[in-house]
């Protein structure tokens, strides 16, 4: 098409991961409305908010925590 085999090749390459894209996203937004995921999940994320609960990350690991444990104090790492 330039006469010029690298910009044919990244043109090409640039056009097939955008079809590949959407058709990913076209597939990941199928199969989201037949699950009704947002709908569920907005629920869920609304629900948390109202219901007051924290997440707490600590050490890689997400803690849910309770009126009961919202107090809890790190403890001191030793060196």
């Amino acid at each position: 098409m330039f006469n010029n085999v690298a910009l044919d090749v990244a043109i090409g390459l640039v056009f097939i991961f955008l079809v590949y894209s959407l058709l990913a996203t076209t597939i990941q937004e199928m199969i989201a409305r037949s699950f009704s995921l947002r709908g569920r999940m907005l629920v869920k994320g609304i629900r948390a908010m109202l219901e007051d609960r924290h997440e707490h990350y600590e050490g890689g690991f997400v803690l849910h925590k309770n009126s009961s444990t919202s107090h809890h104090q790190p403890k001191k790492q030793d060196k």
